[in-house]
């Protein structure tokens, strides 16, 4: 017995879909590469296959791809406050513990990344935030790991008198 596509039906399918398991054609499959959310902690296990049949990826993974980019979009406008900030901030709340990102390619990717946890925890700020790099040599290489660290914070920012 052949394998048939479940979307369109041709009896070519290769592949079969990482959710519901049913064959699907090359021209029907949908990848979903490992690097597609680079700022999500973690994807959710529906999400760590890497073919998807069309009906599965509209199901699924879009959803979370739209969530994700609003999730970003939000981080871009997220405040950052860092540990030696002299700004007056009143906090209305904070989170009970800090963030913490390990390894990012650069300041602004650490940056971008506590933005994004904060994003997604629903707060306006990471506050108290602290960014380190630390060279590593390999033989003849070298390269930095970026790490960083803040508390994601709801905050009213107060605006100077004109």
């Amino acid at each position: 017995m052949e394998d048939i596509c479940v979307s369109c039906r041709s009896s070519r399918a290769d592949t079969e879909c990482g959710l519901c398991g049913g064959a699907v054609c090359r021209k029907c499959r949908v990848f979903l590469s490992e690097e597609e959310f680079p700022f999500a902690p973690e994807r959710p296990p529906e999400l760590r296959h890497s073919y998807y049949c069309g009906a599965c990826y509209s199901d699924k993974v879009e959803p979370f791809k739209d969530s994700y980019e609003a999730t970003i979009e939000q981080a871009k406008g997220i405040n950052v406050l860092f540990k030696n900030s002299k700004s007056s901030v009143r906090v209305l709340r904070k989170a009970s513990a800090p963030v913490r990102v390990e390894n990012g390619a650069d300041r602004d990717d650490v940056i971008l990344k506590l933005a994004f946890q904060a994003a997604s925890g629903g707060y306006n700020a990471v506050v108290d935030v602290e960014v380190s790099v630390q060279k590593v040599r390999n033989e003849g290489w070298q390269k930095s790991a970026w790490s960083g660290s803040g508390i994601p914070a709801e905050i009213v920012i107060r605006e100077r008198d004109q």
